[in-house]
């Protein structure tokens, strides 16, 4: 438990830098510290950490990967967990990408439609969105995509909401 507050009190101080000077640089430490956290974790933090280390051993994917055929079948999600096998062999290559797909664009919508970087980020992670991505991936992945498509409700483009 220690850990999140060592982890929000860090956040805290890079948003708050973020707020006085709009410097990239700070974005760029807190999309690490967040990232490395959730990515860098042991397999039994998280309720379905475990079902993701066997997706992520079972390495029939390489043999059987067919973008089109899995169309209906999680093809994002079977892509990241992919292309996480290409990249390493440790299960933590997952979390970690994952957790950078998510968080990278959780920031990208924090940082357009927040007033405050600060404020927003205690939220997120006192309110427990930032820990969901430990227990639901997947389902993580989807909401931190569907902050890209608010602006396309906002602007009513129904086309491009849509796409996304």
């Amino acid at each position: 438990m220690l850990i999140y507050f060592v982890l929000l009190a860090i956040v805290a101080i890079f948003a708050k830098g973020y707020d006085r000077s709009k410097s990239g640089i700070y974005l760029i430490f807190i999309f690490l510290f967040m990232t490395l956290l959730a990515g860098l974790r042991d397999v039994n933090v998280g309720t379905d950490s475990w079902s993701y280390y066997f997706q992520f051993g079972d390495r029939s994917l390489w043999t059987n990967f067919n973008f089109f055929e899995n169309l209906t079948k999680e093809v994002g999600f079977k892509a990241l967990l992919w292309l996480s096998q290409l990249l390493g062999s440790n299960y933590c290559v997952l979390f970690t990408l994952v957790a950078g797909v998510v968080y990278s664009l959780t920031l990208i919508g924090i940082k357009k439609y927040s007033e405050s970087m600060l404020i927003s980020l205690f939220v997120y992670i006192t309110l427990g969105q930032y820990a969901f991505c430990f227990n639901g991936e997947r389902q993580a992945l989807a909401i931190a995509i569907y902050i890209l498509a608010i602006q396309y409700i906002k602007s009513r483009d129904f086309k491009k909401y849509c796409l996304i």
